[in-house]
């Protein structure tokens, strides 16, 4: 299942999408997705609010290959995960990988992959967009 129709922050004129992720029946459930894939966007934050007590034991990992080593670039962490205001959000530019896994590193099994897009379209949309609610501001 593929997570859509997020509303965009603006955060000290950064754009961030905020996932809420939580763990249900041993796999992670994003915006209420379980094992949701996600399309990540360059030039935007992408934060995973992991505050959810659901959270707590189950430590939240990117990575390039399928429970592999943790992917950390562009990576900001925030909290305790499992408590109030945890996160962990990753900044998309032209160095992300095309895709990525998140996954559980205490436990196998709970892995989902992301998408890096790369389509001018997009970004040219987002800018359009970006630019408007600076103006709306």
């Amino acid at each position: 299942m593929k997570v859509t129709n997020k509303t965009i922050n603006l955060e000290n004129n950064t754009a961030i999408v905020v996932y809420v992720v939580t763990v249900a029946g041993g796999k992670f459930v994003i915006d209420g997705e379980s094992q949701a894939t996600i399309s990540f966007r360059p030039g935007v934050v992408h934060r995973f609010d992991l505050s959810d007590s659901s959270t707590a034991t189950h430590p939240f990992v990117l990575s390039t290959t399928s429970e592999g080593s943790a992917y950390t670039t562009g990576r900001t962490a925030n909290g305790t995960q499992g408590q109030s205001g945890a996160y962990i959000e990753f900044t998309v530019n032209a160095a992300t990988p095309d895709i990525l896994y998140y996954y559980c590193s205490s436990h196998s099994g709970m892995v989902e992959q992301l998408q890096y897009l790369v389509q001018l379209m997009v970004m040219l949309m987002f800018k359009l967009t970006y630019q408007q609610v600076l103006e709306y501001q």
